[in-house]
Formats: C-alpha cells, sequence, structure tokens
C-alpha cells in the first residue's frame, strides 16, 4: 500500500469533514433573515463537497487490505453519512419557499396561504429485517424515496443503507453503491421480505402470540386492542377475508382480556342482538376511557396505581402534607394482594434471592424502587442499595446468606489468597470474607468456569440476534451466545463504541485456555430486549476487544434439515461463520427460557429450544454437514481477578 497516498486521501476526507462541520455551525446558528440568502449556495457547495468525500472514501476503502483497517474505515462512514443527511435535509428545509426544490402539496383547495409554515420532518423508519414491520418499512420508503422523481438513483442508495439495519443490511451490503446498483438493491430486498404468504404466517403467528393482560389499566388494554388490531388489518390488506373471521377473532381477543374486562364484556354481550368482533373493539375502546377517567378523577396527574392496574382506596380525609408519603400503601401488593406496598411484603421478604429476582422479572418491575411502569434506566427515586450503592434495590442484593454461588454446578466461584500456597485457603466466597481479604491485602482471584465446547463433535452453542439500546435511547441489532455457564457478561469494543455507551472503570482479568490472562479495564451497563416479543432486561458488560471467536468455526450446511416454516429462529444465520458481539451469561440465564420448550429435528441434527429471542439452535451435527473440514471446538475458561473497584460489579 502506498501509504503516501493513504495519508493525502485521508487529509482530503478530514479537510471535507471539517466542511461539513461548518455547515451544522451555520445551521445550528442559523438567522433567517441574515442567512438565507446564502442557503442555495451552501446546498450546491454541500453536493460538491459530498462527492468529493464520497470519492474520497472510496478510495480508501478499496486501498485498505487489513480487516482493523476496514472496520475503521467504515466507523468513519457510519459517523459522516447520516450527517450529511441531516445537514442537507437541514438546509433545503431552509430555502426561500418560492425557490425550495421540496414542495408540499396542499391537500384541500383553501384561499388560506400556507406561505411561511414549517411542516415537521418526515423521519424515515428503520428495518431490521423483522417481516412485521415491512409493510410500513415498505409503503413509506417508497412513497418518500423511491417513486421522488427528484432524488437521484445514487442518493437513494445512501437512503436505503442508512435505513435498513441488521439482517436487512446484511443483504445488500454486498452490493456496491452506484446509480445502477440501486434499483438491484431495492429487488434484493423486496424479492426477500415482499413474501405476502410468509407475511400473512408471521401476522397470523403474532396475533396468537400476543400475551394476556397480567392487570386491567387503561394503558395495558389500549396496547392490547392496537396490537391485536394492527395485525388484523394487515392481513386484511394482505387480502385475508378477515370480515368473515368475527367470530374468531372475538374469541382470540377475549381470552387476553383480564377476568375483570371480561366479566363486564360478558354481561354487555348479553344485552346485544348479534355480539361480535366489531362490538367487542368498539367496546373495549369505550373501557379505556372509562378507565382513563377514573384514575384522572382518583389521582389528577398521577397514574401510579392506574399503571400497576389496582384500584387505590381514597380516605375520605387526608392530611394534604403526608398524602404523597401514605398514598401509596393502599395499592395491593403484588406479591400477596394485601394493602401494602411490595418493600414491605412479608411473603415477598421470605422469598430467597434468585425468588425474588424472579419475581421482580415477570411482574416487570423496576429494580431499584420494585415498582410498575418504568425501567431502573428511567427511575426517579434518589434512593439506591444501602449495601453496595448501585441502582437496585437492598433487597435485590447479593450477600452471604443468599448467597453468591450459583445453583448451575459448571459455574463456582472461589477466593485463593495470593500470598498463601495453601489448598486449605480457598474459600467460598463471601461479602464479609472478602472484605477481611481486602482490608489484609491480600487480593482474592476469583475463577468461574466457562461451558466447554465438544472436542469430538461439531456442535452448534445458542446464539441469539438481540436489540441492544444505544447512549440515546436508539435500537441496534447484535449477535450474542447465551451461555449459562459464565458469570460475567462480555460486549466487544467495537459494540461499545457504536452504542456510544458510558463507560465505568473496573479491574478484571479473564483467564482463557492454557491460562492465558487478558485483563479487562472497562464496564458498561445498557438494556438488551428481544426482537420477537416484550422481553427486555438491563444488564452490566465487561468490555474486551474480542469476546470469542466467530461461531460457527466455519459455514454449516442446513440443506436437508426441513425447519418448519413457522419457527421464527432466535438467529436466522445460525449455520454461517460470523462474529460475537455479546456474551450474555448465567445471571439472566434462565429468564431467556420461560417455556423451555424443545423441538427435535432428527436423532443426527441439533434441537430446537424456545426463548424470548426466537427458537435457537443447540446441539450436535453430524460432521458431514459442515462445508469443509470437520470443525475444530475450542475449550476454554473464563476468571476474573477481583478487586475492590469489582466488588459493586459482580454484585449487581
Amino acid at each position: 500500500m502506498d501509504q503516501q497516498l493513504k495519508g493525502t486521501l485521508v487529509s482530503r476526507r478530514d479537510t471535507m469533514i471539517t466542511a461539513l462541520s461548518r455547515a451544522e455551525a451555520f445551521i445550528a446558528d442559523f438567522n433567517i433573515e441574515r442567512d438565507q440568502i446564502q442557503v442555495a449556495l451552501r446546498l450546491q457547495y454541500l453536493d460538491k463537497m459530498w462527492a468529493t468525500l464520497e470519492a474520497v472514501q472510496g478510495q480508501l476503502e478499496d486501498i485498505e487490505t487489513t480487516n482493523e483497517g476496514k472496520r475503521l474505515l467504515a466507523d468513519v462512514r457510519a459517523n459522516f453519512e447520516p450527517r450529511l443527511f441531516k445537514t442537507k435535509a437541514s438546509l433545503i428545509a431552509k430555502l426561500p419557499s418560492q425557490n425550495g426544490n421540496v414542495s408540499v402539496p396542499p391537500v384541500a383547495h383553501s384561499s388560506t396561504s400556507l406561505t411561511g409554515i414549517k411542516l415537521p420532518t418526515i423521519t424515515l423508519p428503520e428495518f431490521d429485517g423483522d417481516y412485521n414491520q415491512w409493510l410500513a418499512f415498505h409503503d413509506t420508503f417508497l412513497a418518500l424515496i423511491h417513486s421522488n422523481p427528484e432524488v437521484p438513483d445514487v442518493q437513494k442508495f445512501h437512503y436505503l443503507r442508512a435505513a435498513v439495519k441488521g439482517e436487512a443490511a446484511q443483504s445488500i451490503e454486498s452490493i456496491a453503491i452506484s446509480s445502477a446498483n440501486y434499483k438491484l438493491a431495492w429487488e434484493a430486498l423486496v424479492s426477500r421480505y415482499d413474501n405476502e404468504y410468509l407475511l400473512k404466517k408471521r401476522h397470523l403467528q403474532a396475533l396468537f402470540s400476543i400475551p394476556c393482560m397480567q392487570v386491567e389499566n387503561p394503558a395495558e388494554l389500549h396496547r392490547l386492542v392496537d396490537e391485536f388490531e394492527r395485525h388484523v388489518k394487515i392481513l386484511h390488506q394482505l387480502g385475508e377475508p378477515t370480515d368473515q373471521w368475527s367470530t374468531i377473532l372475538e374469541h382470540l381477543l377475549c381470552i387476553r382480556l383480564h377476568d375483570d374486562c371480561i366479566k363486564v364484556w360478558e354481561d354487555h354481550a348479553s344485552t346485544l342482538t348479534d355480539p361480535n368482533y366489531r362490538c367487542l373493539v368498539e367496546f373495549l375502546h369505550r373501557r379505556v376511557r372509562v378507565l382513563e377517567s377514573i384514575c384522572a378523577n382518583h389521582h389528577g396527574s398521577s397514574s401510579g396505581s392506574c399503571m400497576q392496574g389496582q384500584p387505590e382506596q381514597i380516605p375520605c380525609q387526608f392530611n394534604s402534607s403526608s398524602y404523597a408519603t401514605t398514598s401509596n400503601f393502599h395499592d395491593s401488593c403484588l406479591a400477596c394482594n394485601q394493602p401494602h406496598p411490595l418493600i414491605r411484603c412479608e411473603v415477598f421478604h421470605r422469598l430467597s434471592l434468585p425468588e425474588r429476582q424472579q419475581f421482580v422479572y415477570s411482574k416487570r418491575l423496576c429494580h431499584n424502587c420494585l415498582r410498575a411502569d418504568h425501567i431502573v434506566r428511567n427511575c426517579s427515586s434518589s434512593y439506591n442499595c444501602r449495601k453496595c450503592n448501585r441502582r437496585h434495590h437492598t433487597l435485590l442484593h447479593p450477600n452471604s446468606s443468599d448467597g453468591l454461588a450459583s445453583t448451575d454446578s459448571s459455574v463456582h466461584l472461589t477466593i485463593q489468597p495470593t500470598t498463601s500456597p495453601s489448598p486449605s485457603a480457598e474459600t467460598t466466597v463471601g461479602t464479609n470474607k472478602q472484605a477481611t481479604m481486602l482490608q489484609s491485602g491480600n487480593l482474592p482471584h476469583v475463577e468461574v468456569s466457562a461451558s466447554m465446547r465438544g472436542q469430538a463433535e461439531n456442535v452448534f452453542l445458542m446464539t441469539a440476534v438481540v436489540t441492544i439500546i444505544d447512549s440515546h435511547g436508539q435500537h441496534h441489532s447484535a449477535r450474542a451466545l447465551l451461555d449459562s455457564a459464565s458469570q460475567p457478561n462480555l460486549i466487544s469494543a467495537r459494540l461499545a463504541s457504536v452504542l456510544q455507551l458510558k463507560r465505568n472503570s473496573t479491574y478484571v482479568t479473564i483467564h482463557g485456555a492454557g491460562n492465558l490472562a487478558k485483563p479487562v479495564r472497562q464496564s458498561v451497563t445498557t438494556e438488551i430486549r428481544s426482537r420477537r416479543g416484550h422481553f427486555s432486561c438491563v444488564a452490566d458488560f465487561l468490555v474486551m476487544d474480542v469476546v470469542t471467536s466467530s461461531l460457527p468455526k466455519q459455514n454449516v450446511s442446513t440443506a436437508g434439515w426441513k425447519i418448519p416454516s413457522d419457527v421464527v429462529l432466535a438467529d436466522p444465520s445460525f449455520n454461517q461463520s460470523q462474529p460475537i458481539d455479546l456474551i450474555l451469561g448465567a445471571k439472566h440465564f434462565c429468564s431467556f427460557f420461560p417455556s423451555a420448550a424443545r423441538m427435535q429435528l432428527n436423532e443426527n441434527l441439533p434441537n430446537l429450544v424456545d426463548s424470548v429471542f426466537g427458537w435457537v439452535v443447540s446441539g450436535a451435527v453430524n460432521s458431514t454437514h459442515a462445508d469443509g473440514n470437520s470443525l475444530s471446538q475450542p475449550a476454554h475458561q473464563i476468571s476474573e481477578r477481583a478487586s475492590p473497584e469489582l466488588n459493586s460489579f459482580q454484585n449487581n
């Protein structure tokens, strides 16, 4: 590679990006009377700069040969492309109305002039390969971009690249950006996802998979009706005679309602000549309004107990100065249904730590205040854990009585004082013993055994494509390994950088095969969500350059596997060797498999296991299915060196 040429190109690219920053500063400090006359000229300059930047970046990508260099170039492109789109859109919006290239046609003939009214910007939707979101993405992109004659094809391609994520992005990432290739890329997406038969099956499956209401409140009821109606309308749009399914739809929706709501509906239905699906939907809309009115009358702007679905007993007289501290005591406890908050419930206190954690997960409560309707990241409570001062409730803090030792026999924690070689010094991890050793100056060694991969067979480990939330609340897709034998959760440094997560200092050493040590000095906290349903959890991750090797070690043919067409795989590309960005360890592992349903394809193939992310593939497969030589199966071990800074991370 010509280093001098590369340096020249990088310098030119930096100059263009600096010019982009000046354009952003112009928009931020825009004054319509002073600056509007410059907008058209700046747009022309931006277009020339865009073309130059694209050419320079393309040359750099062509001459780069290393994987690390290509990854850095991809990160640079991911940084400046959205800024270019946003800057150009902002400049177009600031054009004088008589000279603007983008106009909004009037919706009706009216003598009232719309001159000077700035309509809100329409944001392009993102599509990550979820068939349930395809029609909305297809119709919006078709109307705003694809059918717009004023947008050049190469620019349409850039918009398309920016709008598709995850699995959908992979289907067009090998197509080079050019005007001629745009139609090819669009047709590739349409041919893959615009499958009417499969869309019908996916939306019908989603209709049957909508969870039942656990509590009756206006938000939950509104969500249930809206989601049910959305799938019914899409099925009708796809040509299904849903207007003839009234009895079936009425039954499917009815069995998902709360018992109290069903009783009121059945009483109302007895007064109707023909109680059908449309009658039920209209009844539920009225029911939502009634519940919202009750909440407004009882609580004013407060929605605490309404969001939990439990009626609050309003005293006839109360002291306004103490109302804020006593009103919540009238909520019915979720554990015993008595009039006290969960944190004062003796039944909840008597549960073991794992049982309390599982109860909080199943009820979707905040881990910090143990209340519903929000997650710990959005919790407004000023209180933290009294033992470690982290954002979880003290009742959820692991301690010596609840035990840090895992119930999984493949995971164990031991402390070995570095100053004594005696085997008798090995002790089970406990909060008090740990503190004693730290005070004495002995740095403990915490060892966590990880899953052992089979050495004689080709074994699929549990992988899933999950949704992970960045620092701005945006959704990203990431490939995760579900590992019940790993205590810590791990995240790659690349993904942590893309998510722009706040990094915390820590002191951990990961030991691999042959006792090779890898120090880790940073950790992050973020939220993991399922692409399939409503599952989510907040987890801590240790940041590593590479969390593990690509899985599987090489591509494996699935010809003849006959996976049912209605099975939603957690990792649609499970058989293709691809990088792993996350390892989700034992702390959350059990919550991923609420049903534990399994499906055996045949005796020579792995199992399918139902999870909150979809069906995961796990187990051995005959080596003849591998594309090439038999897969090499590494065995490795993860261990950590604990320091005072790490204690709070382990106990979270």
